[in-house]
């Protein structure tokens, strides 16, 4: 049976390691890490950072989706008032780690790609909530694609 809930801060670690496992054979990350080693050691930095930088902001909930127990999916929902972290927010977060991992080129062009990424989201006219990051476990990808995930929220 699959449950639901928000995230908390003892599931953070945890998460992170789901969200960075996901993004590990994603090509599209060879752009900033073209070596696979350095790559993972990279987006595990960078995907605890991030997690860690917008975890307890209010303008924007984690929810999980656990499978007996363990957690198998992770989502990023983000309100009409979203911000990106500060660089502050970011190097308290442990973004010197992915730079360390990665190098600063990298880091920094990782942020701008996201920040491009969302603006569509904060250009529209209202106020919409919008889901910022869809995480599923590998092997756990045709239960999402199921009607029954759709309880997320």
């Amino acid at each position: 049976m699959i449950t639901y809930g928000k995230m908390t801060q003892e599931e953070l670690g945890s998460c992170a390691k789901l969200a960075a496992e996901a993004f590990y054979d994603y090509a599209f990350f060879s752009i900033y890490i073209p070596k696979d080693e350095q790559r993972r050691r990279f987006i595990d930095a960078l995907i605890k950072c991030e997690l860690k930088a917008n975890f307890g902001k209010k303008e924007v909930t984690f929810y999980t989706a656990k499978e007996d127990g363990e957690i198998v999916a992770l989502a990023q929902l983000c309100d009409p008032g979203f911000k990106m972290p500060s660089a502050f927010t970011y190097i308290r977060s442990g973004c010197l780690g992915a730079i360390r991992k990665g190098g600063i080129r990298q880091v920094l062009s990782w942020f701008s790609m996201e920040e491009k990424a969302g603006k569509p989201c904060h250009e529209l006219p209202g106020k919409h909530w919008y889901l910022s990051m869809y995480t599923v476990k590998k092997g756990h990808q045709e239960k999402a694609s199921e009607a029954d995930s759709c309880r997320i929220f």
